[in-house]
């Protein structure tokens, strides 16, 4: 209860008409992606869920909300115009476009992560070429000069030198293994991202009328949604 004034504040006629001053100044900003502006109009009707407001003038909030190339974008899969549309298919359509994107960036996370895996494995295989070339060469140039340098102090320099060779290589082993955890991680989830893919698809042709889901499925259309997130 607001104490100056004497009401509830959570009442649910204050939360309707807080809702309508909220859903004129929604707007995109200048970075924002389709999954930001998703999530901010989401955020906007979140406290009054049970409002009366009818899809005719929440899509006309959430269209003036959007940039120009945003606007372009959510015409383009509909012959009469987004506005023309049921409120329900253009949110499914974003919300598509909103996990599209996400598993593009997930993709996208895990290409550079392989790419890192990748370079990682070939400096651990030159490290370890390197380890091995100069152990060889360590254990020539003693065979050749071992008659010259007998004695204990000799023993005992080649047990310091053996412990640190074998400490490398278990320091290399432990990065090889770290290195095939990475790729097993990311080939698993290159599969869970290309079944979801499959998936969100699915799922957005078989909800749209028909002359909706060739224009969905047009391949140039599907690439520009998913570049535009």
């Amino acid at each position: 209860m607001d104490d100056h004034y004497g009401y509830h504040t959570d009442h649910p006629l204050l939360k309707l008409l807080n809702l309508m001053d909220n859903l004129p100044t929604f707007k995109q900003a200048a970075n924002d992606t389709i999954q930001e502006m998703r999530l901010k109009f989401q955020s906007v009707l979140q406290p009054c869920l049970s409002h009366e407001i009818s899809d005719k003038m929440l899509l006309e909030c959430f269209y003036r909300g959007l940039g120009p190339e945003y606007r372009s974008i959510a015409y383009q899969p509909f012959e009469s115009g987004m506005l023309h549309q049921p409120y329900e298919v253009v949110t499914t359509l974003f919300d598509g476009m909103v996990e599209t994107n996400k598993e593009a960036q997930k993709k996208h996370e895990w290409d550079a992560l392989v790419a890192q895996v990748d370079v990682l494995s070939k400096r651990v295989m030159g490290l370890e070429a390197q380890a091995m070339e100069k152990e060889k060469h360590f254990f020539l140039h003693e065979c050749r000069n071992g008659k010259k340098h007998g004695g204990v102090q000799n023993d005992e320099a080649l047990s310091v030198i053996q412990q640190k060779l074998e400490e490398q290589d278990k320091k290399l082993n432990e990065m090889k293994d770290n290195i095939e955890i990475l790729n097993e991680t990311s080939a698993s989830n290159s599969m869970t991202i290309q079944l979801q893919d499959a998936q969100i698809t699915h799922l957005m042709t078989s909800r749209y009328p028909p002359f909706l889901r060739t224009r969905l499925t047009t391949p140039w259309l599907t690439t520009r949604m998913k570049n535009s997130c």
